[in-house]
C-alpha cells in the first residue's frame, strides 16, 4: 500500500537486471519487480539497450509477481 502522497506522483516500474557491487546478500536480485518515481535514476544506453540506473533509496516498492 502506497501513502496518499506517493500516489499523487507518476511511478515507473520495472524488474531489475543487474544489481551493482555490495549489493550481494541483499533483497535485491535479477528480475524482482519494482516501482520507482517517473524521473528516478539516470538512463544509460549499452549494446542498444537502454537501462535505468538508480541507487537503492529511489526504489519505493519491490516484491515478486505472483
Amino acid at each position: 500500500m502506497l501513502p496518499e502522497t506517493i500516489t499523487e506522483k507518476k511511478l515507473s516500474e520495472g524488474y531489475i537486471v543487474r544489481a551493482g557491487e555490495g549489493c550481494e546478500g541483499t533483497h535485491w536480485k535479477e528480475g524482482l519487480h519494482v516501482i520507482f518515481a517517473q524521473f528516478a535514476g539516470q538512463e544509460i544506453q549499452f549494446d542498444d539497450e537502454v537501462y535505468l540506473v538508480m541507487p537503492e533509496e529511489d526504489v519505493l516498492v519491490y516484491g515478486e509477481e505472483d
